[in-house]
C-alpha cells in the first residue's frame, strides 16, 4: 500500500566538516517520497525519493550558491538527487538496513542506510502514520562532487565525508 511523505513533519539534513573543524549542517527543503509499506512485514517495504537540489539551505546564501555550482552539485545539469530502494534488511527490533541506489550529480552508487522504525499509529483524523529515522555516511567524491580546495596544511575546506540524516513521517493513502 502506498504512503506519502508528510513534508510538514519531515526533514532531510546533511553535515560535513569545514576546514577540519566544525560540522556544517544543511537541509534540502523540497523533497518527494513514496513508500510502499507492508505493516505486517516492514522488510517487504520499499521507497523512492527525489530531492530538489536547488532547495539546499545551509543558512548562508553565498555557500548555498557555491554548493549549487559546478564545484559541487552542478544544479544546472543535475537538479535532482534520487533514491530507489533495493531491499530492506531487518537488523533487530525496529531497526533495519536499507540497501538503495543513491544518485547524486548523475553518479549512482549502492548505499546502505540505517533505518529506525519510530512507530505506526492512527492519528486524530483516522490517518495511518509511520515514523522513521534514516542515517548514512557517504564520501562526496564517490558521487563526483569535485571541489578540492585545501588549506596550506592540506586540510580540505569542505570535508569529503558527509553524514545524511532524515527524520520524518509518512501517511497511508486513502
Amino acid at each position: 500500500m502506498p504512503w506519502d511523505i508528510d513534508l510538514a513533519h519531515t526533514s532531510a539534513q546533511f553535515a560535513a566538516k569545514h576546514m577540519g573543524l566544525a560540522m556544517i549542517k544543511g537541509y534540502f527543503r523540497k523533497l518527494s517520497c513514496t513508500l510502499e509499506v507492508d505493516e505486517d512485514n516492514l522488510e517487504h517495504s520499499s521507497v523512492e525519493a527525489e530531492v530538489d537540489v536547488d532547495s539546499i539551505d545551509t543558512n548562508n546564501e553565498r555557500r548555498d550558491n557555491h554548493l549549487r555550482s559546478a564545484d559541487f552539485f552542478d544544479v544546472a545539469n543535475h537538479p535532482k538527487i534520487t533514491l530507489k530502494s533495493r531491499h530492506l534488511e531487518p537488523v533487530k527490533q525496529d531497526r533495519y538496513r536499507l540497501h538503495a541506489d543513491l544518485t547524486i550529480r548523475g553518479a549512482t552508487r549502492q548505499v546502505a542506510f540505517d533505518v529506525t522504525h519510530l512507530g505506526t499509529i492512527t492519528d486524530q483524523r483516522g490517518n495511518r502514520r509511520i515514523g522513521f529515522s534514516v542515517e548514512t555516511t557517504i564520501n562526496r567524491r564517490d558521487f563526483g562532487l569535485p571541489y578540492s580546495a585545501a588549506l596550506p596544511t592540506n586540510v580540505l575546506i569542505a570535508g569529503d565525508v558527509v553524514k545524511i540524516s532524515i527524520e520524518g513521517e509518512a501517511i497511508k493513502r486513502a
